[in-house]
Parts: C-alpha cells; structure tokens; sequence
C-alpha cells in the first residue's frame, strides 16, 4: 500500500493539479498584495503635494530675493536679520507641509478623519499660506529700514499652525458659502485682507489702513461672517497703530460682533482682549476696561483657556493698573502673565521678553531697582538672541538698564548703557531719528542728577533740536525735553531763561493723560523758577503743594522727591492770596 500510494503520488496529472492549485493561490495571494500597494501607493500619492503647494510661496528664487531686499537698505544689520527671518519661515514652511500632508493622510490613509473635517484642515492651511505669501511678497520687495526692523517680530507673529489642527473649533465654524462664486470672492478678498495684515506687522500703518478701510468695506457687502471678522479686527489694529484709537474701538466692537456671529470662539477672544487694551491703556477708561475684562475671561474659558489668550489678557490688565499707578497690582499681572507665556511658547520667546521689560518698569517706580535690572537683562539676553546685539529695538533694553542704574546712584554704569544705547542708534537709525532724541535726552537726565547742569543742557537742547525735525509739535518727547532744558537753566543760576521751556512743558503735560510723576518734576521746577523771577509766587506756592501732593500719592519710591519738595514748601513762606477790592 505505502508503494501504490507513493506511485499515485507521482501521477503527473495530480502533479499537474497541485501545481496549478498553488499558483493559482499564491497569484491571488500577490494579486491582493499588489492590489492593496497599488491602492496604498494611490492614497500617499493623493497626499504628495504640499511640497509643490509650498514652493509657489517660499522657494530658492523668493529667498534670494528676500536677501538681496534685506542688504539693499545698507543698515549694518540688515544680514544677521535676513538670516533669522529665512529660519523663521524655513521652520514656518516645513511645519506647514508635514501637517498639510499629515492631514491629508489621517483621511486617505488611516482613515481616522472625514472628509468635512479633512475640508476645513485644508481651509485654515490655505489661509496660514496665503498669509505666508503675503508677508514673504512685502518683505521680498523694496522695503525700508522701518519694515528692516520689524521684520523678525513680522516673521514670529504668522498665525500657530496649531489651530489647523484643532477639530473642535473646526467644526464648530461657519462653513464656507455653498456659492462657488462667492466663495472665490471670500478666497480672493482674504488673500487681500492678508497683503493688509503683512503691511501692518511691517510697520506700513497708513499704506495698510487704505487697503484695508476698502476691504472691510467690501467684507460687509459679502455678508460673510468669518472674512467680516478678519477685516474689521485687521482695520482697528491697523486704526490703533495709526493713532486713531477711538475709531480702533468702534472697528473692535464690529469685529467682536462678526466673530460672535461666526462661531469663531478663539478669534472672539483675541479681538476682546484687544478691545480690554485700546479702552484701558489708549483711551484711560480704566474702570470700563477692567468690568469689559471679566467677560473677556470668559470668552477665554469658553476658547478652550489657551494660555496665550490667557497672558494676553492678563498682559493687557497688567498695563491698565500700571496705567493707574497700582504698581503692586500691575506686578502680579505681569507674573501671571510671564508664567503663561513661559510655559506655552518657552522662555526666549519676544511677548516673554516684553513681559520682562514691563515687570522691570513697574519694578523701577516701586523703587525695587535691583529687581528691575535683572528683569530688564533678562529680556535684554532674549531681545539679544532674537533679533541680534545691534538690532534698534535691542538697544532699546540697553536703554532702559541705564534708567534703572540711574535710579540706583551708579552713573557711570548708566552712562555706559546710555551711550550703548546711541551708539546701535546712531550706526542703524542715523542721527535725525527719535530714538536720538531719547537718548540724548536721558544723558541730560542723568548730567541733572550728577548736577552738572552745563552738560545737561547741551545734551537735552540737542534732543530738543532732533525732535523739532523729526515729530509732530505735541510728541510726549518735547515735554522731557523741555523740563529737562528748564532744569538745567535753573541750575546754572538763569531762573529767567527756566521759565519759557517749563510753561511750555507744563501746557503740553496738562493738555494730556501724562504721567503724574512727570507733571509733578515740571510743576516743582517752574515753581523754583517763578518764586526766583518775583514772578506769581500765589502759583509758585500752589504748583509745589500740587508737586509734592502727587509725588506723596504715586510715587513709593520719591522720598527724596518728596523730602526736596517739602523743605522747599518749609523754608518759603505761603504768600497771602491778594482780594480784590
């Protein structure tokens, strides 16, 4: 039997049936495994393109372009900017395309994401990219120094990448219109809306603010929600930043109205915290401001508490009690603030060196130098890294430590920070520009408190000189000027010639919101010079009690302000009020 059943085995036609049975199954076995490659190959394939969609917008030609831009202006640091902008946007392009693709394959691929989500990815990508685009157009073409030196924060401040990522919010939007007309009028009207916002963080606030006053325009008439929001918000920053703060309030109130209507949560937040800052800190409606800003918190809450909206807020507030001389309260804030930004964007991020710069200001009027300057070198390193040593707004830092070693009696010190200061100035700016102005002025300021009154005079008449070329008649600029001129006349003796510079400062500090530490250095100076002209000592008297009245009510660290003007009060008798017969 075991032979009959090894001949049968050896049959050729079950030899033959074997075979082809097993081909048979490993042709179905390759077949189906060819056919699920193909297929998966055809899936990858239909995410393959966000290379090709981003090299429309950031590609060799656009950054040689861009370098050759950034050289052109000739300012000493126009190439270390060129270099950490292209790695800015480098870093901006490449994360946009691995979440382009990424999206694209959570639906084709993994099958984990519907196709409406997958739809409204693909929106708010395109819409990262259009503002891309519009930035990289600006900063590509024939800029200035202006648009130079806001290029790093202009490259930072693109829109997270993460909301594209965000299924709630996704959903929870008004979707595009369903007329494919209007919906090419919508894509159209925001690539615009966007060529606005890139003029805006370059600094173009009056080329912007005529484009985008057209674009609102034509946002209203479309009726489309979303687009209505981005146009009115783009218009009331581009509004602030051109002064018109009252008009920037009305513009907020309509975008905060459209972002409601679009269901656009995080954006409803954004333009709330905005409006918290333009009523408190530009317009000085403090108590309006404050009772806008616990709804604002809400509306944070509501956005999913992203601690960047939560600092934002908590920022803004800081900047009203500081508005208010309630420094302690001001501080916390800013902490509150620090933190949040610290932990969401990391410690050497820009808002987290702005925080640090304002906590060094409030730190210094409440008299706690030693804290100010480590918070000011703190955000001096970061405004180091970021936007390089020699970089204007960097020397900006430099100038602020010399106010505070000012304060701290170690003028030497001061005067090196100072002059560090005018000299980045000078080497990028030139010498007819406002920061020159400020700085010659601080060196006058730290000359009155070394009493040297002659070189005082010659630095804050040379502010004066650079101001008078270079910014409107009624700049805060002539105010410190003028006081710091009159000062100095009174210190060299020349009470008469004090008088002119301080009435003029006077009237411009009183015709304005000034800071009441800065109204009381001008009112004790002219009263000094009145009382030593023989001119109206009843004003003299009155102008030192004001003087001394508010430094006693802002300033906790002016005891020797203080202590000057009272034994001043002390030591001249109160004249008689003369009545009238």
């Amino acid at each position: 039997l075991p032979t009959l059943l090894k001949d049968l085995a050896q049959d050729p036609r079950t030899v033959r049936r074997r075979a082809l049975t097993i081909s048979a199954v490993v042709l179905l076995v390759a077949l189906s495994f060819g056919g699920a490659y193909a297929l998966q190959a055809q899936k990858q394939q239909l995410c393959a393109g966000a290379r090709q969609a981003m090299d429309e917008v950031w590609n060799l030609d656009t950054i040689a372009a861009m370098r050759q831009s950034f050289h052109s202006t000739q300012r000493s640091y126009a190439d270390d900017s060129f270099a950490r902008v292209e790695k800015i946007l480098s870093a901006y392009a490449s994360d946009w395309m691995a979440m382009r693709t990424e999206a694209c394959q959570a639906t084709h691929v993994r099958g984990e994401q519907s196709e409406a989500l997958l739809d409204k990815r693909m929106n708010c990508l395109d819409r990262r990219r259009s503002a891309l685009r519009a930035l990289v157009e600006l900063l590509a073409g024939d800029i200035d120094e202006k648009v130079l030196d806001k290029a790093v924060p202009a490259a930072l401040g693109l829109a997270p990448l993460s909301a594209c990522a965000d299924q709630e919010a996704l959903l929870a939007a008004v979707p595009p219109p369903a007329d494919p007309q209007v919906r090419r009028q919508v894509k159209d009207l925001r690539e615009r809306v966007d060529q606005a916002r890139a003029l805006e963080k370059a600094g173009k606030y009056q080329e912007g603010l005529a484009l985008i006053t057209t674009l609102s325009k034509e946002a209203h008439a479309l009726g489309y929600f979303p687009l209505q929001a981005e146009a009115d918000y783009s218009l009331a920053e581009l509004q602030r930043k051109s002064g018109d703060s009252k008009a920037a309030q009305t513009s907020l109130h309509q975008a905060i109205l459209a972002a409601a209507r679009a269901k656009d949560d995080h954006l409803l937040a954004e333009i709330s915290s905005n409006l918290v800052y333009v009523t408190g800190y530009q317009l000085a409606h403090y108590s309006e401001a404050l009772e806008l800003s616990r709804l604002v918190e809400a509306q944070v809450a509501r956005a999913g508490d992203d601690p960047v909206l939560r600092a934002d807020l908590t920022y803004n507030l800081g900047v009203i009690h500081a508005m208010q001389v309630k420094y302690q309260q001001a501080e916390q804030h800013f902490q509150s603030a620090l933190q949040l930004q610290i932990k969401s964007l990391g410690d050497q991020h820009i808002k987290v060196a702005s925080t640090l710069a304002a906590l060094g200001n409030v730190n210094k009027r409440m008299g706690h130098y030693q804290q100010s300057l480590d918070q000011y070198q703190k955000a001096l390193a970061i405004w180091q890294s970021v936007l390089g040593p020699d970089h204007p707004d960097t020397a900006m830092t430099s100038n602020n430590i010399g106010g505070t070693l000012m304060q701290m009696k170690q003028y030497d010190l001061a005067r090196k920070s100072y002059q560090r200061a005018r000299t980045v100035w000078q080497n990028t700016v030139g010498e007819q520009h406002p920061y020159i102005s400020m700085a010659e002025n601080n060196l006058g300021q730290l000359c009155l408190h070394e009493k040297n009154f002659g070189q005082a005079l010659a630095h804050c008449q040379k502010a004066l000189a650079v101001s008078t070329k270079v910014l409107e008649p009624g700049h805060p600029y002539f105010e410190h000027h003028l006081t710091c001129i009159g000062v100095a006349h009174y210190g060299l003796g020349h009470a008469q010639a004090a008088l002119a510079p301080l009435e003029r400062a006077l009237k411009l500090r009183l015709a304005k919101a000034t800071d009441p530490l800065f109204l009381a250095e001008t009112r004790f100076a002219l009263a000094q010079a009145l009382w030593d002209t023989d001119g109206d000592k009843v004003r003299a008297y009155r102008l030192a009690s004001q003087a001394a009245e508010a430094i006693a009510q802002t300033d906790p660290s002016g005891e020797q302000s203080l202590a000057q003007c009272k034994d001043w009060l002390q030591s001249h008798r109160k004249p008689p009020v003369k009545v009238r017969p």
